[in-house]
């Protein structure tokens, strides 16, 4: 195993490759450098074949660069065992070699240089390639002793430390003067540190690092900078007095710790700060012997991370980033000056003519973020009628937040009071017992804060503050400018105010108006009162939610319509007027808010409340008193509603009770209808229709639609034997049938049935009635049970239930009194006309057996009689008028078809008188039998019919006559026997069955 060969880690590997590539690209040149060499070295060393040495030398340059730039750097180490062989055989001195590999060395190293000048590898391509290039020249040498082999190497690495620090000082240099460049190129504060911080990057390690400026007016100590770890900090304020910082900021003195800083930490009582350290280095930044700020790296982990290398290095950087820093400040703060003023001419100009509250407040913002630091900021109006505060433009670390209100106090209310600035440079240090004592504490704790009163007509109308969480964000110049800015502002801001409300007026009235359009039209109190609420929410942006409470017959107020609440909500709040605070605008009669309700006594809890943040309500008025409450709900912020809204919310109020009591007169209106036309359906139906069920089933549906119940029950009742039958049952839910148990022996039916008498029980589960037999109540809260009585007689039971407790009115009673009388009647109808289908139905089985009798009678009258198969015998006797006459044809004519006859024989010898008539009848049954395929023959012609026949010029002529029936008979079988064979009277055996064998 080679142990000559170095192990490469594959990202080694692919960085060889690109090295390689690179190299490639400047081969021409090279191999021109590479020759030269070569040329100098073997004609000093007179050496006999010169020439193969050089083409031998420069092909295994080439071939060293080929398999590094193909990725093969193990086919390189084995190429240069050949190149070494052959420098041995050619008889080449160890000094020769030494010179040649020294110049391919240093050769590629150079141009590696110029090839990465600009890549931040550079390091890392030159520790790689020094590591292919070591074994490289061990084994171009393994031809050689090993004492020549050491010296070679010894030479190469002093070769390569020479290189280095050669290399080293260059970049440095490099890097100083792009810095010299990069800090004269701007004046901007924030790009020239960020600058410092990325060039000293290039030149020492830099993970933990930061530049700190000096502000002697406060002695404290600005970190601009702070690199921790490879991550950015926030920016932080230290006290001058504090750590290695404050040291070298106080005394100028540079400080380099290669070992880490405890040891003078403990000799200078100086208290460390921060995580301890293994190696630290810090230096001022000093202008004209005054320090301007102080530039510091360390390393939590490695010792000797910095040595006085360093120190010159940074120190350098430092001596040139002062000047910079200071020019900087001059400019920044000539710059700010310049803002400061153009900022006030902008607040002005953007003031002047404005009267949108809301552009002249983020104007205020704007123009102050350019002067100060407006990450905690808020403008706050006050209204000395309510002695509320409504902070409408807050900022907080850089975010707006939503506009809010409050009572008058906290440090706005001592800026409002005593009409004056308010300036807290740090609030743990300057705050007195006064202002600890009136400060309202939300969220994490302020350590700057500055307030100025905006002051009009010599009031004070607002407040403009700024606060910051770090001390000494602000100065006197900040409150200077802040104080010409409020009162700028104040002017602008009470014009806008006033225009605000003039505004506000005429909107409230446009609202009204629209609601007031939007409701004439509507007369249904389930579309009206969520359109109200609809209204109302969109009208006032502080509603977020609301409810519509009216007073039902129970005197509780009850939910009528909501918005933004879960149903199960709606039906578990009832207030009794005087309860709650709905209860309390109710009975008071009164609209008002409830900024907080958590700390309003009138406020109860109930489902969902404790959303609440914020509520308000006004009263309902109609013709004879309050009838309900309009109540609105904020759920993101105290103090919501302002009396503008509330003002508004009283018109909307008057608007909704004309609206509520028109819609109670329409609906009112539309019952009696409904309650006249389902009166009129049923009396249709009793009209039109004998059908019992059909009527009970319609009265029940008049029932359900008007009186709002789960069940409707009818019971039919029979006296005599004391039993109910199921009449018909409806349900709410569309279910028919029998819906409850049948009435007990003593129940509430049975009770009305045997007393004729209504009975209401509101209280089921109180009710005496039900009180041995709980099991029977079920969901049963409220019924109401009416006796069907006709002409004095209970004939059935009608019973109403209400799942939930029901108050039944005098209007619900009477009109189930009509229900039961149409029902009675209709019970009696039915009994009526049972009685009449009864009767009916005997007079239709004597009609029929009547029939019958008269089809018998008809049938002796003119009988058929089959002789035998094809033939048939009429006799006929008695007279024969055309009644009989057309009954005779009617039933020859029947019998012919249905015996398909061949020959009938008409037997007229009990005829007793042959007229014309008859003749005619006669010889129009011979024709019809002609026609149906048969034949008819005349038989029993006596003398004097003959006779008569004659004189009434009779033509028998084509007809068969004969004078007795034998004779005609035997003309008929005759005839028949003729036509078709006769049928054998006994049919001829079946043939023979298989039997089995054996």
């Amino acid at each position: 195993m080679d142990r000559t060969a170095p192990e490469l880690t594959p990202q080694e590997e692919e960085l060889l490759g690109e090295v390689g590539r690179r190299l490639w690209e400047r081969l021409p040149a090279l191999t021109a450098q590479w020759a030269g060499a070569l040329d100098d070295l073997l004609a000093a060393g007179e050496v006999e074949a010169a020439v193969d040495v050089r083409q031998e030398a420069l092909s295994a340059a080439h071939t060293l660069l080929q398999s590094l730039s193909e990725g093969r750097p193990a086919e390189g180490w084995e190429s240069a065992r050949a190149c070494g062989a052959e420098m041995a055989r050619h008889g080449l001195s160890l000094a020769l070699l030494e010179g040649w590999l020294s110049t391919l060395r240093q050769s590629l190293l150079t141009a590696l240089s110029q090839a990465y000048a600009d890549d931040p590898r550079l390091d890392q391509a030159i520790v790689a390639l020094s590591k292919f290039l070591a074994p490289y020249l061990l084994r171009v040498t393994g031809s050689f002793s090993d004492g020549q082999r050491r010296l070679l190497l010894e030479q190469q690495e002093a070769l390569r430390r020479t290189y280095e620090e050669a290399r080293r000082r260059v970049v440095e240099l490099e890097v100083l003067n792009e810095v010299g460049r990069a800090i004269s190129s701007t004046m901007e504060l924030e790009e020239l540190l960020e600058l410092v911080y990325q060039q000293t990057s290039r030149l020492m390690e830099t993970s933990n690092f930061y530049i700190a400026l000096c502000d002697w007016e406060t002695r404290t100590l600005h970190f601009e900078i702070d690199q921790e770890e490879g991550i950015r900090q926030p920016k932080s304020i230290l006290s001058m007095e504090q750590g290695l910082t404050g040291y070298i900021a106080r005394t100028g003195r540079p400080l380099l710790f290669p070992y880490g800083p405890d040891e003078f930490l403990r000799e200078q009582g100086i208290a460390r700060i921060g995580r301890p350290s293994k190696s630290w280095l810090g230096v001022p930044m000093l202008f004209r012997d005054r320090v301007v700020g102080v530039i510091a790296v360390q390393s939590y982990v490695q010792e000797g991370a910095y040595d006085e290398g360093h120190l010159r290095i940074l120190s350098t950087i430092a001596s040139q980033a002062a000047v910079a820093v200071q020019n900087a400040r001059l400019y920044r703060e000539a710059r700010r000056r310049a803002e400061e003023m153009e900022a006030l001419y902008r607040i002005g100009m953007a003031s002047a003519g404005r009267l949108s509250l809301e552009e002249i407040l983020q104007s205020v913002y704007d123009q102050a973020g350019v002067v100060m630091d407006t990450s905690g900021f808020y403008v706050a109006l006050y209204d000395p009628k309510e002695e509320v505060i409504s902070f409408e433009l807050v900022y907080d670390r850089g975010q707006r937040l939503p506009p809010f209100r409050a009572e008058k106090g906290g440090l706005t209310g001592w800026v409002l009071d005593h009409r004056k600035t308010l300036f807290v440079r740090d609030w743990e240090k300057e705050a007195g017992e006064e202002l600890r004592r009136i400060a309202i504490p939300l969220g994490e704790p302020v350590r700057s804060w500055l307030g100025v009163p905006m002051l009009a007509r010599g009031e004070a109308i607002g407040v403009i503050a700024a606060q910051s969480y770090q001390p000494g964000a602000f100065d006197e110049h900040h409150r200077q400018v802040l104080e010409m800015i409020a009162h700028q502002a104040a002017a602008a801001i009470e014009s806008a105010r006033l225009y605000q409300e003039v505004q506000q007026r005429l909107r409230e009235v446009d609202a009204l108006l629209e609601v007031s359009r939007s409701l004439s039209p509507m007369l249904e109190l389930e579309k009206l009162l969520p359109s109200v609420l609809e209204a109302a929410i969109r009208t006032i942006p502080p509603a977020e939610r609301g409810s519509v409470f009216l007073l039902n017959e129970s005197g509780e107020l009850v939910i009528a319509a909501q918005q933004g609440y879960a149903p199960e909500v709606v039906e578990q709040v009832r207030l009794r007027p005087g309860e709650g605070f709905a209860g309390w605008v109710f009975q008071e009669g009164r609209s008002d808010i409830v900024v907080d309700p958590r700390q309003d006594p009138r406020f109860r809890a109930a489902p969902a409340s404790s959303e609440i943040r914020s509520m308000m309500a006004a009263p309902l008025r109609g013709r004879e008193g309050i009838i309900g409450v309009i109540s609105l709900d904020n759920c993101s912020q105290t103090w919501a509603f302002s009396p503008s809204d509330l003002r508004l919310l009283d018109g909307l109020a008057q608007q909704v009770s004309i609206a509520v009591e028109n819609a109670r007169l329409y609906q009112e209106a539309r019952r009696r209808v409904a309650q006249l036309s389902a009166l009129q359906e049923v009396g249709l139906k009793l009209a039109s229709t004998q059908n019992l069920s059909e009527i009970l089933e319609t009265i029940a549906d008049a029932a359900l639609e008007l009186l709002r119940p789960n069940n409707v029950l009818i019971f039919l009742y029979d006296a005599v034997r004391n039993e109910f039958t199921l009449g018909t049952g409806a349900s709410a839910s569309g279910e028919r049938g029998l819906l409850a148990p049948m009435p007990r022996k003593n129940g509430l039916t049975a009770t009305v049935a045997h007393s004729g008498k209504m009975m209401v029980v509101e209280d089921v589960p109180g009710h005496p009635l039900y009180a041995q037999e709980r099991e029977h109540i079920g969901e049963l809260r409220s019924l109401a049970s009416v006796p069907l009585v006709r002409a004095g007689e209970v004939v059935g039971v009608l019973n109403v239930a209400y799942f939930v407790p029901h108050h039944f009115t005098e209007e619900e009673l009477s009109l189930l009194q009509t229900f039961a009388d149409q029902a009675a009647v209709a019970v009696a109808n039915a009994h009526m006309f049972r009685k009449m289908q009864n009767l009916l139905q005997e007079l239709q089985e004597t009609t029929a057996t009547q029939s019958q009798l008269l089809h018998l009678i008809q049938e002796l009258a003119t009988p058929v009689v089959p002789l035998r198969e094809g033939v048939l015998l009429m006799p006929l006797v008695g007279s024969i008028d055309s009644q009989r006459g057309r009954q005779i044809l009617e039933r020859l004519m029947g019998e012919v078809e249905k015996e398909r006859a061949q020959v009938v024989l008409v037997d007229i010898t009990g005829v007793p008188v042959v007229d014309t008539a008859v003749a005619q009848m006669l010889l129009q049954a011979v024709q019809a039998v002609r026609l149906l395929g048969g034949e008819a023959v005349l038989v029993g012609i006596r003398p004097e019919v003959a006779q008569t026949l004659v004189g009434l010029g009779v033509s028998l002529q084509g007809i068969v006559t004969r004078a007795s029936l034998r004779e005609g008979l035997a003309y008929a079988l005759a005839r028949v026997g003729r036509r078709r064979p006769a049928v054998p009277a006994v049919p001829p055996p079946p043939p023979p069955r298989p039997g089995r064998k054996g």
